[in-house]
């Protein structure tokens, strides 16, 4: 060690130096200095605590200078992997990508769990991508549209589309992608979408309030004529200029949403 380094100091510059040998496969045996076990075991002790996906281990291996077992000796390699760390970076994307769209679809009571894709307000069509782990812009609404309310899909779902669920929360303010929110389904709009050069097949919306929200609110029956007819006209609205055709079958009552959502869950 140089005169006038610290022995935190004298470990990072091993470590970067490591770093950078190892990465073009060169035996660290003959650069770090015969001294520098402890040093090197201080290195592996702080790469296993950093949790990060360059994360380094130190393997013993048995080397023969001359090729010969019987004049081997202990040398220390530095070898860059793959980390298995628990808190690593990699496992914790992993733990992201999953925790969405796998996340369970039943609530505490009769609630169920949503997740927001586009919030309200939003004039842009969110959607979660399971295998990047985010939420892309799928597309901007028609001039002069918005999202009436807030909406997403119910984890751990599958539509005849292959997607989730899809859900509209009767929200006050809007929230934000990501978010979780525990709602009770008041009902469904039953919708028939066609697709080009495709068949028609069934793509009901749930229709759901905040658990926070109107208790004597049961069925979406209950709601305004005009609120049920201005929902109806959206779903209609925002298919046009695409390749999709979109007509309304009617609504549906509460228990029988509950039951398109048991019959369209997915094991997580």
């Amino acid at each position: 060690m140089i005169a006038g380094t610290s022995p935190a100091k004298f470990s990072r510059q091993i470590a970067k130096r490591s770093d950078a040998r190892a990465a073009v496969g060169i035996d660290l045996s003959a650069c770090i200095p015969r001294f520098a076990p402890s040093r090197l075991q201080r290195i592996q002790r702080i790469a296993d605590a950093s949790g990060g996906t360059n994360c380094a281990q130190f393997h013993t291996h048995r080397i023969s200078p001359n090729g010969t077992e019987g004049r081997a000796r202990n040398r220390k390699i530095l070898q860059k992997r793959k980390c298995d760390h628990p808190f690593s970076a990699s496992k914790r994307t992993n733990a992201m990508k999953k925790s969405l769209d796998r996340l369970p679809t039943r609530a505490e009571g009769d609630c169920v769990n949503v997740i927001v894709e586009s919030p309200r307000g939003s004039r842009l069509k969110f959607d979660f991508d399971p295998k990047l782990g985010t939420f892309t812009v799928g597309r901007p609404l028609p001039l002069g549209m918005s999202y009436p309310f807030d909406w997403g899909f119910i984890p751990s779902t599958r539509g005849a589309d292959g997607d989730p669920v899809d859900a509209m929360i009767l929200n006050d303010v809007p929230t934000y992608p990501g978010i979780l929110v525990r709602c009770r389904p008041i009902g469904m709009v039953e919708l028939v979408q066609r697709e080009s050069g495709g068949k028609a097949e069934l793509n009901n919306r749930i229709v759901l309030l905040p658990q926070w929200r109107d208790a004597h609110l049961e069925e979406a029956s209950d709601l305004p004529g005009e609120v049920r007819a201005q929902v109806e006209n959206f779903f209609v609205s925002t298919a046009k200029f695409t390749d999709k055709q979109v007509r309304i079958k009617g609504w549906a009552s509460a228990r029988k949403a509950m039951r398109f959502i048991d019959a369209h869950h997915r094991k997580r």
